[in-house]
């Protein structure tokens, strides 16, 4: 029995670490597109989108996931996109509410007119954001543990990768970033679609701070309750984790 146990915890242990590696895996891409980002006429998510595109259609076919790259992208999915974007504006409109009820909006300089090339490159960005850390090696994991351990993984790694950003205060930004995380892996799996997490992303990157200014030219006072490590947005993105989980686990229970 005992040496059962060891060989069990041992393949856990190897998958955990597994699943780990193909994250990391990750990160040498987007350095050089980091490193591509000083050259002309370049956009570097354009060039990562298509890399991590084939990055995890070469995990799909070497960890035999096929069935679930088929399944969770899809391209008769797509409409999941829109659904992605409506529920971050609906999470922005949440924040922006809360603020508004409790006299914490301010007044806010216009922002820059939205244009194709602007929403295209974001779209990009969060594109292949979302094919790297909620991709086959989400699958892979899941598989072997639950969708809810995969998803604290990634979501944890995901955090640290961020440690790699200058312009971040890790330990600020580390509770936002991981409620992100989750929202975005938890979606993942409830809509069985890369692509609701890829607008979730683009509507939040996109509205979650502009969304009044654009519309009524309100903002958000600079203090602990606002802004991208702010309390209350965290509060709504850890309400919607446990709406998500909770829809998971009951779907769970059902098979």
């Amino acid at each position: 029995d005992l040496i059962l146990l060891f060989i069990l915890k041992f393949v856990k242990m190897r998958s955990l670490a597994i699943g780990a590696i193909m994250l990391a895996a990750g990160l040498p891409f987007a350095l050089i597109g980091e490193t591509l980002a000083n050259q002309p006429h370049a956009h570097p998510a354009f060039i990562l989108l298509p890399i991590f595109l084939g990055y995890n259609l070469v995990l799909a076919r070497a960890c035999h996931l096929e069935t679930d790259f088929n399944n969770y992208w899809s391209l008769l999915k797509l409409p999941n996109l829109l659904f992605g974007i409506g529920s971050g504006i609906v999470l922005a409109a949440g924040n922006l509410a809360v603020a508004w009820v409790i006299g914490q909006t301010v007044p806010a300089a216009p922002e820059k007119p939205l244009t194709i090339a602007a929403l295209a490159i974001t779209l990009a960005i969060v594109s292949w954001e979302e094919f790297w850390f909620r991709g086959m090696p989400a699958n892979y994991l899941a598989e072997r543990f639950s969708p809810f351990i995969s998803c604290g993984l990634v979501s944890v790694i995901f955090v640290l990768m961020h440690a790699l950003n200058p312009q971040i205060v890790l330990w600020r930004a580390a509770p936002g970033l991981f409620l992100g995380g989750m929202s975005l892996c938890l979606s993942f799996f409830v809509f069985k679609s890369i692509w609701f997490p890829v607008g979730l992303h683009f509507a939040w990157n996109q509205f979650g701070e502009s969304l009044g200014t654009r519309l009524f030219g309100l903002g958000f006072p600079t203090n602990a309750l606002w802004g991208e490590n702010g309390l209350v947005p965290n509060i709504l993105l850890a309400a919607f984790v446990i709406a998500l989980g909770v829809i998971l686990f009951k779907r769970g229970k059902q098979t």
